[in-house]
């Protein structure tokens, strides 16, 4: 496991607030919208693949695109949230540079069209 690898291990994306709930289950926090909680649940259903395999498998990768276009198209206001998102990821090498072009591009023709 490399030194960026060990640090994002570490270090909690989405810090719960202590005594609120469970540390395993997902909870919306209140200032995000259901649009950007459930961005945040399928990418993080992702991360704890990569995190445990230290790659995402084709499949994997696949259904997470597909899931994250259906949640932006339903919820336009989380296309911003899913696209910096996936920014972070992509610099951080959880997905692969052709992913991150093909999501940007999907997503970016959505969330122009609702500015």
């Amino acid at each position: 496991m490399n030194a960026a690898s060990e640090i994002l291990a570490a270090t909690p994306i989405y810090p719960m607030i202590p005594g609120t709930v469970e540390e395993d289950e997902p909870q919306r926090s209140p200032w995000e919208t259901i649009g950007e909680f459930r961005v945040r649940q399928v990418l993080d259903e992702a991360l704890f693949e990569w995190r445990a395999q230290g790659s995402l498998a084709p499949h994997t990768a696949m259904t997470m695109a597909t899931q994250l276009v259906i949640v932006c198209r339903q919820e336009p206001e989380a296309t911003w949230c899913a696209l910096s998102l996936l920014d972070q990821f992509h610099r951080r090498k959880v997905i692969a540079t052709e992913l991150f072009r093909y999501l940007t591009e999907e997503l970016s023709q959505s969330a122009l069209a609702t500015v």
